[in-house]
C-alpha cells in the first residue's frame, strides 16, 4: 500500500486529479518491467488525523508528500521516506544537503489531450485562479503577456473579461457579460501556456510561485507532466523553501534530482493499494512503490 498526500496527482485515464478525487476502481498510470500500464485501485483508506508521520521531497521535477514508509523508485532502488530523510548531513547546520539517489520519473503518457480531458483541466484551473470570497468573479493570474493572458480568457474562463494589471507580479481578469469569447484547440501547448499563467513571471522563460501556493503548484505541474513539457523546479532557500521557480528545459536523463527533504511528524494521508503488485504508481511524474 502507498501512503500519499491528498493534494499529490495521479494520472488516470482522463487527465490528472488529486489522490483525494480517486476512487476504488480507478485506472492510474504505473510502471511495470519499464513500461507504462494502467492499474486499478482496489482499496482506498485514511488513518486518523496525526497517525501517520510524513516526508516532503523537494526535487527539481516538482515536490511530493508520502508517507514515512512509502518507497520512491531510485537509482540505487527502492528508498522510502524516511531513508531519504535519514540522508541528511547532520554537520550541514540546517541546510537541506545530503547525499541522495536519483530519482526515476516516469514517460508522459503518450495519447494527445482530448477535448473531454482539456475541458477537465480548463475547469480546474479556473477554479484554482478564481478568488474566493469575493463578490464578484474575479481570476487572479501571473502578469504574462497580453497574449497569454487572452488565451486564457478565451480557454479557461469562456467569458470576455476586463484586465486589471496589478502590484507583486498578478493582474486580474474579471469577467463583463455572458458573452462567449469563443473556442479553442485544445492542444499540449494551449494547456501549457493556460497552467504557467497561474504562475508569477520575474524574467522572460522564468516563473515563480509561493510554496503555499500547494493546490495551483502540485496541479499545474501535472498538467506540464501530462502534456509531456519538460521542466526544472528551483525551490529556495534550500534549508527551509519559501517559493519555487520553474523553467520550460529538456532533461538529458530521466531522473530527478532532490534539492532538499523535510520531515513531518504528522501528515494527512491517503492509503492506497493497487490490485496489482510489481508495478510503481506515478505519483506528481515520480515512481512510487508499495
Amino acid at each position: 500500500m502507498l501512503r500519499l498526500d491528498s493534494s499529490a496527482f495521479a494520472i488516470t485515464e482522463t487527465g490528472p486529479i488529486p489522490v483525494a478525487e480517486i476512487t476504488e476502481g480507478s485506472r492510474v498510470l504505473c510502471m511495470r518491467e519499464g513500461k507504462p500500464r494502467w492499474v486499478a485501485v482496489r482499496a482506498l483508506g485514511r488513518g486518523e488525523a496525526g497517525a501517520w508521520a510524513g516526508v516532503r521531497v523537494f526535487t527539481d521535477a516538482g515536490d511530493l508528500l508520502l508517507g514515512a514508509s512509502t518507497a520512491l523508485v531510485t537509482s540505487n532502488g527502492l528508498r522510502t521516506g524516511q531513508e531519504l530523510a535519514d540522508m541528511r548531513d547532520p554537520q550541514a547546520l540546517g541546510r537541506m544537503e545530503g547525499a541522495w539517489p536519483l530519482l526515476e520519473t516516469a514517460a508522459p503518457p503518450e495519447q494527445p489531450p482530448t477535448e473531454e480531458v482539456s475541458t477537465l483541466i480548463c475547469d480546474r484551473l479556473a477554479s484554482l485562479s478564481l478568488l474566493k470570497g469575493v463578490k464578484n468573479q474575479i481570476f487572479r493570474v501571473g502578469s504574462h503577456s497580453q497574449k497569454v493572458l487572452r488565451l486564457f480568457e478565451r480557454a479557461v474562463i469562456g467569458i470576455e473579461c476586463v484586465l486589471e494589471p496589478g502590484m507583486a507580479g498578478w493582474s486580474w481578469l474579471a469577467p463583463r457579460g455572458t458573452r462567449p469569447r469563443g473556442t479553442f484547440a485544445p492542444n499540449r501547448e494551449t494547456l501549457t501556456e493556460c497552467a504557467l499563467a497561474l504562475w508569477q513571471v520575474p524574467e522572460q522563460g522564468r516563473y515563480r510561485l509561493s510554496l503555499d501556493h500547494l493546490e495551483g503548484r502540485s496541479f499545474t505541474l501535472a498538467v506540464l507532466y501530462w502534456c509531456g513539457m519538460s521542466f526544472r523546479t528551483d525551490f529556495r532557500p534550500r534549508y527551509s523553501p519559501l517559493q519555487v521557480e520553474l523553467e520550460l528545459q529538456a532533461r538529458s536523463t530521466p531522473h530527478a534530482e532532490i534539492q532538499g527533504v523535510a520531515s513531518l511528524p504528522t501528515a494527512s494521508l491517503i492509503e492506497v493499494t493497487l490490485a496489482e503488485r510489481g508495478c510503481y504508481m506515478v505519483v506528481s511524474g515520480l515512481l512510487c512503490g508499495q
